[in-house]
């Protein structure tokens, strides 16, 4: 329902913008800049679940990376590390002395169902209890060995609205909520 020239227009100004690759008649963006464009709609006031429910799973991982390091936050990515005679990871790591937030990110399209929130919140949990007891290790790694204290809190991310806003001491925040 937009008019050609109003297209054209748009594709020009994020082609210049580096926010699109367009050769010829095809315009293509990459998972980076479909979080950057993303970003940006939301910032100019379109819904946050509107826009992140056109992003793969990977994307809205990083449109959470995003919104956290725009809050003052360092942020860590696919964090793996050992405990406990395993291998583990969290999505993301977000750090701002004192705070070391272990965030998973639920890109669910579909209703949250009361049974499958706890389970997601119960292993978010058992992630960040092995992530705690694994960080004097990993402190040069993630960039806290200056720290004198860290306070390690869990929280799951999603898109929409799950049952609970907080489940077990874990908050459970719909990404339009989380800024």
């Amino acid at each position: 329902g937009i008019q050609s020239d109003t297209t054209r227009r748009l594709i020009m100004e994020l082609s210049k913008r580096r926010l699109i690759i367009y050769e010829g008649e095809m315009a293509e963006a990459s998972p980076e800049q479909r979080v950057q464009m993303a970003s940006e709609a939301i910032q100019r006031g379109v819904d946050a679940e509107r826009i992140c429910r056109y992003l793969r799973w990977r994307e809205f991982e990083g449109t959470t990376s995003l919104f956290l390091r725009e809050s003052g936050y360092t942020v860590v990515k696919n964090l793996r590390f050992k405990a406990s005679g395993r291998r583990w990871e969290v999505d993301t790591i977000a750090l701002r002395e004192p705070l070391v937030l272990s965030v998973d990110c639920k890109h669910w399209k579909r209703s949250w169902q009361i049974a499958a929130t706890r389970r997601i919140v119960e292993a978010q949990l058992r992630r960040t209890k092995h992530l705690a007891s694994a960080l004097p290790a990993l402190r040069n790694r993630i960039g806290i060995h200056t720290w004198r204290k860290a306070r390690i809190l869990p929280l799951v991310v999603t898109l929409r609205p799950a049952p609970f806003k907080i489940y077990a001491g874990v908050p459970v925040v719909p990404i339009y909520n989380l800024r």
